[in-house]
């Protein structure tokens, strides 16, 4: 459905949707993509949904919350409405892609292109914050020989883990409406909340996580020369996935305290979980290739594999990685053996400019 849509698209420049876009005040339009994107993708099945006959996907909204930083600002009288946003979204897909430039069998580039943009956002998150939680508090510390994360942690959001990961995920449905303000002092009388959501903490957690329109633009402008042709614009670096929350340049209520934006709720959850994975890889990285975190990574990571399938399967039938042979060899990370039959499992991490990702590899099963 969408290709076909697509086929029959009035084609568009970058230029014209920075045109269309700065029309409208802009504290207003991110509400209102917060607000869609909450209410279309947040916590429900990945898809690209149909709305008044456009084909909406979440990062399609996050791209033109990002043009929107880009192109407009709070003082322009125009406010965006529901329309406006679709027919900026139909502008979008008009928008020129390098298959029409490229030369050669350029479909499979092409392919992966899509399929990267949707990937990043399609994928469930409901995982990630428990997964996150355990690795860094519970499995790391145990596993031998690898670097302390936690101060690491504490050091860069101001923060515990725990902490952390609670906030992003309280302040993620707070923000139902496209915006959230800090939680009061006088929230509640729980000693075990009361301590997490101290207004120094969550000032801490959003100066980790907010830019202004300023710091954000230059980023984006940033990654913006970075393209090879202006044919790359749909596919570009969206500076939302590093600082999700954004801060306006006027308080829309004068008296209120501080308002934030957030215009898609799934980066918020993305950069405490897979963004932390990248934070922490870029603070061990030295001058050389080598990356004591990310060495470290990988064998909690594989400990934390082993203690799923131990707790799936039962610790009888679940063994570790051994030494063999001559050359003392390694063999596979996890065997499971189960009467004359084995299943070897092979656990990988893997990085990516954007996210990373993780997962055990059946590498092999076989008659023991």
């Amino acid at each position: 459905m969408k290709s076909s849509y697509m086929s029959l698209q009035e084609p568009y420049s970058p230029e014209d949707i920075e045109g269309f876009l700065k029309r409208f005040q802009l504290h207003e339009a991110l509400k209102l993509i917060g607000q869609l994107s909450q209410e279309w993708f947040f916590g429900k099945t990945p898809a690209t949904k149909v709305i008044g006959g456009t084909p909406v996907a979440c990062y399609v909204l996050a791209y033109l919350a990002m043009r929107s930083i880009e192109s407009s600002n709070d003082y322009r009288k125009n406010v965006m409405t529901v329309p406006d946003m679709l027919k900026a979204v139909d502008m979008y897909w008009g928008l020129p892609d390098p298959i029409e430039v490229e030369s050669g069998d350029s479909s499979e580039s092409c392919l992966l292109r899509i399929a990267f943009n949707q990937f990043e956002y399609n994928r469930p998150i409901h995982y990630l914050l428990p997964r996150t939680f355990a690795i860094y508090r519970d499995v790391w510390p145990r596993v031998p020989n690898t670097i302390p994360v936690g101060g690491v942690i504490e050091q860069i959001s101001g923060l515990k883990i725990e902490e952390v990961l609670i906030m992003a995920y309280a302040f993620s449905k707070r923000a139902q409406g496209g915006f959230f303000r800090l939680y009061p002092d006088s929230l509640t009388t729980d000693p075990r909340i009361k301590d997490i959501f101290t207004l120094e903490k969550q000032q801490s957690f959003v100066n980790w996580m907010a830019r202004g329109y300023r710091e954000f633009r230059e980023e984006s402008k940033a990654e913006r020369k970075k393209l090879p042709s202006s044919y790359y614009e749909k596919f570009r670096f969206n500076p939302l996935v590093k600082y999700p929350v954004i801060k306006p340049d006027r308080n829309p209520v004068p008296g209120e305290p501080p308002v934030y934006l957030l215009p898609v709720a799934r980066l918020l959850l993305d950069k405490v979980t897979r963004g932390l994975y990248f934070e922490l890889s870029d603070h061990f990285q030295g001058p050389d290739k080598i990356n004591p975190f990310r060495n470290s990574f990988g064998f909690v990571f594989q400990e934390y594999v082993g203690e799923l399938l131990r707790d799936a399967i039962g610790k009888d039938v679940v063994f570790p990685e051994r030494k063999y042979g001559k050359g003392n060899k390694d063999s596979t990370d996890w065997v499971i053996a189960c009467g004359d039959r084995c299943i070897l499992v092979e656990v990988k991490q893997s990085g990516s400019i954007s996210t990373p990702s993780y997962g055990a590899t059946l590498a092999r099963s076989g008659r023991a």
